[in-house]
């Protein structure tokens, strides 16, 4: 009866004699370790104790050796899959009645979900304060790469020479490149501005190439070859750079000196393929069938949340797409990612460089806290046509708000005294909300009404002026 008690028990029950090791293993003990009852018996289950908790085991279990009490523990084992656990041990002696030690009783848990989920925590805390404190430089940095686009192509728009234009077009160039590292910046802390769920794969595979090979190991190469020519996806950069640096930090982590870690984009007309492959030990077939799942993961827990390959997946399903892993002991892992094309039209839009409409007299209110960017903004606005009223605070452009009546307003989501996005409850007038960095904020830039629109830093002064004129003419039409 008790046999029958223990052995069905949802926990881990055993038996250890002093001197004959474990006379007793139920089956939620085998399970945890992946074997069968009987391998667990005499030493069997210290061989799977990790090497690393060994000598910590061993500690605990001569000083309650000595005091004959009741000891609590957790270590890792090692799974015959291959993966790791955390287990969590209680074991109390068992004495004759002559007080002489004849055996221990003890009881397992599996706790490895709970470690992961602690450790995925901290990994989370530690990417939010990452996140900050990039939101805080990328905010501060792009409002000066915004001055700086800003009046470079005011200047340009006074020159004729073209020796004198060039070197405005160098600043430019040189402006362009700096946007592109605060973008690397935010993809890795996760917190890039989000444009529009679409972007050129190849693009953002080119702007990322640097990032990847910063991140990977100096004994490690990366060879980045891009055939999908155009093919615009459904995906934001930001979601773009998180399924590049899951997937070459997976292969990073599989690979060894020397190897080289593969990055692939294709396109047939009807799907965006990009593709990674590395050379490294490659798994068997029972645990590529499980990389995809919650949780797992034959890291140790310090390395990984396994958490990385079901991101990858949730991010592409969500956008209808396709991934599959291919992998063999010895042969390395190719994880290759298909996602539907967007229509070619999504990517042509208007002409470049096509001159917005002016919208003469039209009074618009500008609300920016940086004063190089404001003024600047400030002359380019007037250029066009537009009366102007600026500000810096929150409370500055609800006075003026309240003073009188504007045709638009164009705001910093994040100013001295609160947000910007808030303007968008208080009043019904078109808004063009501008920031290089958002974090918590009360509006959310991915559903904003008809009458707003969301432009990242930094910026030239066409983006703004289309994007400006476009909520105008909404507005203003009889429809």
């Amino acid at each position: 009866m008790l046999d029958d008690v223990l052995r069905d028990a949802p926990v881990g029950v055993y038996i250890d004699h002093p001197e004959r090791g474990c006379i007793y293993a139920n089956h939620a003990l085998a399970a945890m370790f992946g074997c069968t009852r009987e391998a667990m018996l005499g030493f069997g289950w210290a061989r799977r104790v990790h090497p690393d908790d060994a000598e910590m085991l061993r500690s605990a279990v001569h000083a309650y050796e000595h005091d004959l009490g009741v000891i609590d523990v957790e270590y890792r084992v090692r799974h015959d899959d291959g993966s790791e656990r955390w287990v969590h041990a209680t074991v109390q002696a068992i004495v004759n009645d002559g007080g002489e030690h004849v055996g221990s009783l003890g009881t397992v848990q599996d706790i490895t979900r709970q470690r992961q989920a602690l450790a995925m925590a901290h990994e989370r805390q530690r990417m939010e304060t990452a996140g900050r404190l990039a939101g805080r430089v990328a905010h501060d940095f792009n409002n000066l790469l915004s001055a700086i686009m800003v009046s470079a192509d005011l200047l340009l728009d006074e020159l004729a020479e073209p020796a004198e234009r060039d070197h405005v077009d160098t600043i430019l160039q040189c402006a362009e490149q700096a946007r592109g590292l605060t973008d690397q910046l935010l993809v890795l802390s996760g917190k890039r501005v989000a444009q529009g769920k679409a972007c050129c794969l190849d693009v953002e595979l080119e702007r990322l190439d640097p990032v990847l090979r910063r991140v990977l190991r100096d004994d490690l190469r990366l060879r980045v070859k891009m055939t999908a020519g155009g093919a615009w996806i459904g995906l934001d950069a930001a979601q773009v750079g998180q399924l590049l640096l899951n997937l070459i930090t997976n292969a990073q982590d599989a690979s060894s000196s020397g190897d080289t870690i593969h990055v692939e984009t294709s396109t047939d007309g009807t799907v965006a393929r990009l593709t990674v492959r590395d050379e490294g030990a490659g798994m068997a077939p029972d645990i590529a069938e499980r990389a995809f799942e919650p949780f797992y993961s034959t890291k140790s827990a310090d390395r990984g949340t396994g958490l990385g390959l079901p991101s990858v997946r949730d991010i592409v399903t969500a956008v209808r797409g396709q991934v599959a892993l291919e992998s063999r002991p010895g042969e390395g892992t190719t994880v290759t990612i298909e996602l539907p094309l967007l229509d070619r039209s999504h990517s042509e839009g208007a002409p470049l460089r096509q001159r917005p409409p002016r919208f003469e007299g039209a009074r618009v209110l500008l609300v920016e806290d940086h004063a190089a960017l404001r003024q600047s903004l400030g002359f380019a606005l007037s250029m066009h046509g537009y009366e102007l009223s600026t500000t810096s605070t929150l409370a500055a452009a609800r006075q003026l708000l309240s003073e009188g009546s504007f045709d638009a307003i164009v705001s910093d989501v994040l100013l001295p005294d609160g947000y910007g996005s808030t303007l968008l409850d208080e009043s019904d007038v078109p808004t063009v909300l501008t920031s290089g960095f958002v974090g918590a904020q009360s509006t959310d830039l991915e559903a904003l009404p008809p009458r707003a629109a969301f432009l990242g830093k930094p910026f030239r002064p066409y983006d703004l002026l289309v994007v400006l004129a476009r909520l105008l003419a909404a507005r203003r039409s009889p429809g």
